[in-house]
């Protein structure tokens, strides 16, 4: 039995570790799986989709890069009688079940971080992910609303496109400014490391808190560091391994739900000691 996964890249730590949750599972299963990577491109993304329908896997797994453009190839797939799951986002009705993260209470989550870190009236550096992507709006939303209710300000939006090197040239930008701010979110791991970098280059005194979203082990060890002070925990491995299970009651016809949600955690240095 084979399970074919679509990836939006293959270099984002989050992603190698929800593909990791997926294999493991699938390997209990004695099923193979395919994974392939887009390279954040949602044109390529689609093209993978639509050689899946033609080769008919035994079940899909997708990780949109761009949720319009996969949803008539998601449909057909679904239609043709292949078990589809979506992954890190709620696709309804394009995809016969989704697994995702609790996106909007790890959003207020990081923002009562820095309500409780910081206090009224500071302000924040809000790096975000692309737009389109469900899980990044709910996580967005949420933030933005518990820190605009509890009195903290962002006093600039830049856009690091879940990138490592993108979220590093912004920021870097930014603090070429010389405009004053207090701490710094971003809407993954990956933009929260490349301020990190930045800010590092860029010699910030006094180092801010800087909250991520995905707990990769290259967060953590930035936490460890202290150079983050914390990141919202998505358990990827467990959306992975969720995944696969889904699929599988699928294929069994075995009762299934058509969403299921796993809750994140915000992890500082406490929870590593």
């Amino acid at each position: 039995m084979k399970i074919l996964y679509c990836i939006p890249d293959n270099e984002n730590p989050f992603w190698k570790q929800v593909v990791s949750g997926v294999e493991g599972k699938a390997k209990a299963e004695n099923a193979s799986v395919e994974v392939v990577g887009a390279a954040h491109d949602e044109k390529k993304q689609k093209e993978q989709l639509e050689a899946a329908l033609q080769n008919r896997a035994d079940a899909v797994l997708v990780s949109p890069v761009q949720t319009k453009t996969i949803a008539a190839v998601c449909k057909a797939i679904r239609d043709a009688g292949i078990p589809i799951v979506a992954v890190d986002q709620n696709l309804t009705t394009d995809v016969t079940a989704s697994v995702i993260s609790g996106n909007m209470r790890g959003g207020t989550a990081a923002a009562q971080h820095f309500v409780q870190r910081l206090g009224i009236g500071k302000r924040l550096v809000h790096l975000q992910a692309e737009t389109g992507l469900e899980n990044v709006a709910l996580r967005r939303k949420s933030f933005v609303n518990e820190i605009s209710r509890c009195g903290l300000r962002i006093v600039k939006e830049i856009q690091g496109f879940s990138s490592r090197r993108k979220a590093f040239e912004g920021m870097a930008a930014f603090l070429k400014e010389g405009a004053g701010f207090e701490g710094v979110f971003a809407e993954n791991d990956a933009m929260a490391l490349g301020a990190v970098d930045a800010m590092t280059d860029h010699i910030v005194t006094p180092w801010p808190p800087v909250v991520g979203f995905d707990g990769v082990p290259d967060a953590l060890a930035a936490i460890r560091a202290g150079k983050m002070e914390a990141t919202v925990a998505q358990n990827p491995a467990a959306l992975g391994e969720k995944s696969v299970e889904t699929a599988f009651k699928i294929i069994r016809g075995q009762a299934f739900d058509e969403l299921t949600t796993v809750l994140p955690k915000l992890v500082t240095i406490k929870d590593l000691a």
